[in-house]
């Protein structure tokens, strides 16, 4: 609601980059609560308001927003083609915070098309820009995507240890929804490792509230559900299975999966 107050006052007054800027937080703020189509429209009208304007973080900032914003719908030429020109902006102005996203972007993208090994170096040389200027909401989110690298090579003790530099870091914010999102991806390594109390300790304490809150908590639905199924609680199972009712529906690749 403030935010979208703050859209209004800015296109009274004509500051179309400033509405933008406000547009990209809100961006992000609907895309976390499950409404990502909704969220994609308004980073595209913000987008195409300044996009005949002179290059600056503004718009750099809204490409890399758009860029993952498409991959999360699976839209890879877009996300691709949206994320270089975030690079192109950013690295010609020397703007590192659309720089860390953009590269995070372009990340998932080599990722999706099967290149690995580069999109893990291109995600550690985002941490490492991030690390670099301070930015720790970056620097946090680069560690989590990192833990998730390690999943896939059953490397756990070490994607653990990705997963407490990111939580120290959200911590030092003082960012609830990232830490909620830290811990619940913890669930799934300490699930894999067999530390199912670990898990059950963390997935019973969620609410519907932390689950909404704004963080990426899908390990919570994963490993929780898993375990309690596995051990025939069946009521426990479906009450974690319920707090994530929102994603039917939902046009996100990665909730539907």
């Amino acid at each position: 609601r403030l935010l979208e107050e703050s859209i209004a006052i800015y296109d009274a007054e004509g500051d179309t980059h400033a509405a933008a800027r406000a547009a990209y937080k809100l961006g992000r703020a609907i895309a976390f609560t499950g409404r990502r189509d909704e969220a994609l429209a308004r980073l595209e009208h913000a987008y195409e308001v300044i996009s005949g304007d002179e290059p600056d973080e503004d718009l750099a900032m809204l490409a890399a927003m758009l860029a993952r914003a498409y991959w999360f719908g699976g839209d890879l030429e877009r996300s691709a083609a949206r994320t270089e020109l975030a690079l192109d902006i950013a690295e010609a102005q020397g703007l590192p915070v659309p720089l860390a996203t953009a590269l995070r972007a372009k990340g998932a993208v080599l990722f999706s098309r099967g290149h690995r090994e580069e999109s893990f170096g291109v995600t550690k040389h985002a941490l490492e820009v991030a690390l670099e200027h301070d930015l720790a909401e970056d620097a946090s989110t680069c560690y989590f995507l990192l833990s998730d690298r390690c999943f896939r090579r059953d490397r756990y003790a070490e994607a653990l240890g990705y997963l407490e530099e990111s939580l120290a870091l959200a911590n030092k914010m003082g960012s609830r929804p990232l830490e909620y999102g830290v811990l619940a991806e913890r669930t799934y390594p300490l699930f894999m490792t067999g530390r199912w109390d670990d898990v059950v300790a963390t997935t019973d304490e969620f609410t519907q509230e932390q689950v909404d809150s704004g963080g990426v908590v899908l390990g919570v639905l994963q490993s929780g559900v898993y375990v309690h199924v596995e051990r025939g609680e069946l009521d426990e199972a479906r009450r974690i299975l319920s707090l994530f009712s929102r994603l039917d529906g939902s046009t996100d690749i990665q909730d539907r999966n």
